[in-house]
């Protein structure tokens, strides 16, 4: 029975430590703010951008394929018109 007893003080004891910790460190209860508000904010503003970097580059690469594909890829070769010495008149 002793020994539980001595757990339940050295747990008050570190909890109460933590809680004296925190309060120095970060200031009063009211005063704080829970890191969860900013780090979501965070998360869905590096989402937002990651999304309309990949519009971007997608509407590039389309607007790029329609046009090229009008123009061929392999050169043609230009013809040139035959000269009056070259047909024999």
């Amino acid at each position: 029975m002793a020994r539980v007893t001595d757990d339940v003080r050295v747990e008050s004891v570190v909890t109460h430590h933590k809680r004296l910790q925190q309060t120095l460190l970060l200031g009063a209860v009211g005063q704080r703010r829970v890191v969860d508000d900013g780090v979501r904010s965070v998360i869905v503003s590096v989402v937002l951008a990651a999304v309309a970097c990949a519009g971007c580059v997608g509407y590039a690469f389309i607007a790029n394929t329609l046009a090229t594909a009008g123009t061929p890829t392999l050169p043609i070769a230009s013809v040139t018109p035959a000269t009056p010495s070259e047909t024999g008149r």
